[in-house]
């Protein structure tokens, strides 16, 4: 939406949700949040929705069908139990297209694989258009075949007085309503000058200082925020696919996501909002839009304890960075509530209602010192979720493949359940109108997340959760075996074919005469493996000497030729396995989570 009403106090209440980024694992923990605020009464008074990474994802397609209840249907006639309706549509759809593997299938078109080559294409760019196609078109109908734009998020209210000219920043416009228009707030980080990104409904760009000391501190440029009807016009149609993939752009899985040309020699390089502040929490502090009461919900990755961390120098840089992003997180989260009071501060989390401990010290002479325990204030049974439950839930991995339902709807039953208390006291300063209790389908896992024992498939599954490779293989018997096969299959043909193809085409001779005699001897296993490394230790040698020979005088061609294989041939030829996994093996591990 615009902002041409300006910077303002605020003059009455106003609500405002962040939802953090953690990749699909706080997307579904966020639905749980949604969920039981469109049983309190309290979405239809958010009117600032701030969204980071994962909670970009989820946050996109919820303003997309929030919009279209605001559009369809006149305000006086919005009840509560729309609101359930719309959350629930979210969810199947949502889960539906999580259920997709989306992080693969950016590698499953051989045509986007040779285009990703280009320097004009990247992952993220083919990420964005995935996000599209399976989360945010289909809002527009099934006849829907362009991007879903930017500024198509605008929202003009069925019968608004304002005659087309709503706008939720101004005031007057939004005050009267019961059911409030909200600004979507996608955030994102600039690589260019450091700063947060923000994408809205009209405009997209870098926020201005609020303070003069910050901008006596600060001295990087800002990128000052464009109107897309002003901006130039190759930006002029910003996909919210793109957006979103940009501030979910977790650096190092996905490349940065560029903005060109709306600059004068500057080519902004966007990545995951989360680098800058992953709770979102800063969308809310913009005077454009002020509020007063605000919800957190932070499904972000938490830092764990390392007993021995390791000292090289990526291990270092790496943990380094979780400090200062943790750090971060509890500055964020301890000033908003510091400035506004627990009364005004819903902040939930996924080690929430979990003991801390001290580790006691050794003491000269012997013996230690007193263990202690930093106890909870209300731990995590008290709303009804094992405190084992809770803990593999905050481990679950934060990527963007496929989850079960098992995992989605233990992540959105804990959400649900957690956020409940402290949402109750938000609704206090409201008028809201309650509705009944919905039955969700993700509470069908509330008796096992209460008792895991009833089900040890239910905590098998969470166990698993927390990993981002070969998953599938350790969730049944015959999968498992058939990996194991498979991977026992790969390595002998590649030892054959290594071993046998050497001799045959590079050294007929006394090669091959070698492995006749291999073939025939039943060695010990110490054996073949000391005789196998000293074949392949000279064959690396002779292979090496004529390499570098011919490398002199085929460099270029052969760069030429490594670089065409690499970046073109290998990606096409790569598709098909992609395809292949995601058809068998991606599909039994979703319904190894299917629950009877």
């Amino acid at each position: 939406m615009d902002d041409q009403g300006g910077r303002e106090q605020a003059t009455r209440q106003r609500l405002g949700l962040a939802l953090s980024g953690g990749g699909f694992r706080a997307s579904f923990f966020h639905l749980g949040v949604l969920a039981r605020m469109a049983e309190l009464g309290l979405l239809r008074h958010v009117e600032a929705i701030s969204t980071v990474s994962g909670g970009s994802i989820i946050g996109a397609l919820y303003y997309l069908r929030l919009r279209e209840l605001l559009m369809d249907t006149e305000d006086a006639k919005i009840t509560g139990q729309h609101y359930v309706d719309l959350v629930a549509r979210v969810e199947r759809d949502f889960l539906s297209a999580v259920q997709q593997n989306l992080r693969l299938r950016t590698f499953v078109n051989p045509w986007h694989n040779m285009k990703m080559a280009l320097p004009s294409y990247s992952r993220s760019d083919r990420i964005g258009g995935i996000y599209d196609h399976y989360l945010y078109r289909a809002v527009f109908g099934a006849d829907r075949d362009k991007p879903v734009k930017m500024r198509e998020l605008k929202i003009e209210p069925k019968n608004d007085p304002h005659h087309g000219q709503f706008n939720p920043i101004t005031p007057g416009h939004n005050d009267a309503r019961l059911a409030k228009v909200p600004v979507l707030l996608i955030n994102a980080t600039t690589l260019n000058t450091g700063h947060n990104w923000r994408f809205m409904a009209s405009r997209m760009g870098e926020q201005p200082h609020e303070t003069a000391l910050a901008d006596d501190i600060d001295k990087n440029t800002r990128l000052q925020r464009g109107k897309y009807d002003e901006i130039i016009e190759n930006q002029l149609d910003f996909p919210l696919g793109a957006a979103v993939a940009a501030s979910a752009g977790v650096p190092g899985l996905f490349p940065p996501l560029a903005v060109s040309e709306m600059y004068d020699g500057w080519r902004v390089q966007l990545v995951d909002g989360g680098v800058y502040d992953n709770q979102g929490i800063a969308g809310l502090e913009d005077p454009l839009y002020p509020c007063t009461d605000f919800i957190i919900s932070d499904a972000s990755g938490q830092m764990e304890d390392i007993e021995h961390p390791d000292t090289g120098a990526i291990a270092v840089l790496n943990r380094v960075m979780s400090i200062l992003t943790d750090r971060v997180r509890e500055e964020m989260v301890l000033r908003l509530e510091q400035q506004w009071g627990d009364g005004h501060v819903a902040f939930f989390h996924l080690t929430r209602g979990l003991d801390g401990h001290d580790k006691p010290y050794l003491k000269a002479g012997g013996g230690q010192s007193q263990p202690k325990v930093r106890a909870a204030p209300s731990t995590s049974a008290a709303y009804g979720v094992d405190p084992d439950v809770q803990m593999m839930l905050a481990k679950v991995r934060t990527d963007l493949d496929s989850f079960t339902d098992t995992e989605a709807f233990a992540l959105m039953a804990d959400g649900y359940l957690m956020s409940e208390a402290e949402l109750r006291r938000i609704a206090g300063h409201y008028e809201t109108q309650p509705v009944e209790p919905a039955p969700w389908r993700f509470l069908s896992v509330r008796e096992l997340m209460t008792d895991p024992a009833r089900d040890e498939r239910f905590a098998k599954q969470l166990q698993v959760a927390s990993k981002k490779f070969f998953k599938p293989f350790q969730l049944g018997v015959t999968l498992k075996l058939i990996g194991y096969s498979l991977i026992f299959i790969a390595v002998i043909a590649l030892y054959g074919a290594l071993v046998w193809k050497a001799g045959d085409l590079l050294f007929p001779g006394w090669v091959a005469a070698l492995w006749a005699t291999l073939d025939k001897c039943l060695l010990d296993t110490e054996q073949a493996l000391q005789i196998l490394l000293g074949l392949l230790a000279v064959l690396a040698g002779e292979w090496l000497g004529r390499v570098f020979k011919v490398l002199k005088w085929l460099r270029s061609p052969m760069s030429l030729i490594t670089s065409l294989f690499t970046r073109f041939l290998l990606p096409v030829l790569g598709a098909f396995p992609v395809y292949v996994y995601l058809k068998t093996i991606d599909r039994y591990f979703v319904e190894q989570g299917r629950l009877s």
